[in-house]
């Protein structure tokens, strides 16, 4: 295989490699990064809005509890699991979705 057959290649097999994972940011940053903090605990969360979301407008809260895998302080590990399927819904089911993250704790510490 001559070098400029090679270069394609390699150019279409990084281009095949990259797309889904800006599609993946993409989606991520349709969740809005959240936090509360109460004393020296602190909630990590993200809130995914309707489209065309409006403080006029009354919705549905849904909150998205997720499984011990996904557990941390990333504040994204809570959307491995379902958020796609809200993020997809959103046209027809307009609501507010709330995916708050559990910390990871070490048994026998809390």
């Amino acid at each position: 295989m001559d070098e400029k057959r090679l270069y394609i290649l390699a150019v279409l097999l990084l281009g095949l490699v990259t797309v889904p994972f800006s599609v993946e940011a993409q989606q991520k940053d349709a969740f809005k990064k959240e936090h509360f903090i109460n004393n020296t605990d602190t909630l990590h969360y993200r809130v995914l809005f309707p489209n065309n979301f409006s403080e006029k407008k009354e919705y549905p809260l849904v909150l998205f509890l997720h499984g011990a895998g996904e557990r941390g302080n990333n504040n994204e590990s809570q959307l491995i699991h379902g958020s796609d399927i809200f993020l997809n819904s959103r046209e027809n089911f307009p609501a507010i979705v709330v995916f708050p993250q559990a910390q990871k704790t070490i048994i026998g510490q809390m």
